[in-house]
């Protein structure tokens, strides 16, 4: 296999659990679905809590997080093709 091929064997083909809107990461429905607080969210970005927002403003760091988080979720989720699954 090629590595371009294999480059996008790391994008989910489907979004099963509509974490993306047009394109764009649903930062804060990849929250919800993890049942993160705004302190883990914080931690897990390494970001103050105090900059925890989904807007605009949204610091870099958050985003990127918060968009690895549902590439992950998703790809998990392509695999078992059911929620409950994924998050277990």
């Amino acid at each position: 296999m090629s590595q371009s091929a294999a480059l996008f064997n790391t994008i989910p083909r489907d979004d099963y659990l509509s974490l993306f809107q047009s394109g764009e990461t649903d930062y804060q429905k990849v929250v919800q679905f993890l049942d993160f607080s705004k302190k883990e969210v914080a931690r897990a970005s390494n970001v103050a809590v105090q900059s925890v927002r989904y807007d605009l403003k949204m610091p870099r760091e958050l985003e990127d997080r918060i968009r690895e988080c549902a590439v992950a979720l998703s790809m998990v989720a392509q695999f078992f093709k059911d929620e409950q699954k994924t998050i277990l």
